[in-house]
């Protein structure tokens, strides 16, 4: 019996990361050039803001400052709209920045590289959602990097609940034996 594909199906496998770590902040300069990575692209909410805040942790400034310092180019591709990307990249350093993304369209993450100078194949883009940061890193090409989220989301919660569900459930069933930072 033929069984018509779903549309995302073939694409699933590609929201793997390539490498997964607690958080933004575990992210060393060090550690990125392993990876093979010559600039950062950075997802907002609950990778390096908390959930629709407008404020920056100090946290994530110290981080964005050590990449800085160590002469790693960051930026932002967010899917948040335009003014909150636009104030929250000034709030980081006028960071370049990315917004309303349509994640996981890889089209953002090919902008940026060309934007920052350097090889698709050589920004990592970190993020804390497998289907939209990381799906949109792997189909690019790009370094895929996912972190565990800041915090549970308090917007649309009943979605994210079910969204991080997913995620888990992809986890488990597409887990390998291989490296995962």
């Amino acid at each position: 019996m033929n069984r018509k594909k779903n549309r995302h199906e073939n694409s699933l496998p590609d929201a793997y990361p390539a490498h997964q770590l607690p958080s933004l902040y575990a992210l060393t300069p060090a550690l990125l050039k392993s990876y093979g990575a010559q600039a950062v692209a950075i997802d907002l909410d609950n990778t390096a803001v908390l959930d629709s805040s407008y404020r920056v942790p100090a946290r994530t400034l110290e981080w964005v400052d050590s990449m800085r310092a160590a002469g790693i180019p960051v930026a932002i591709i967010s899917n948040t709209y335009l003014h909150r990307g636009w104030f929250l990249s000034r709030k980081m350093g006028r960071l370049p920045f990315i917004a309303l993304a349509n994640k996981p369209s890889d089209k953002p993450i090919r902008r940026m590289a060309a934007r920052l100078g350097v090889p698709v194949s050589a920004l990592a883009m970190v993020g804390d959602q497998l289907f939209t940061d990381v799906l949109a890193a792997n189909r690019a090409g790009a370094i895929s990097v996912r972190t565990t989220p800041l915090a549970a989301e308090k917007r649309i919660c009943w979605y994210f609940r079910r969204l991080r569900e997913k995620e888990r459930v992809f986890l488990q069933t597409y887990a390998r034996k291989s490296s995962i930072a």
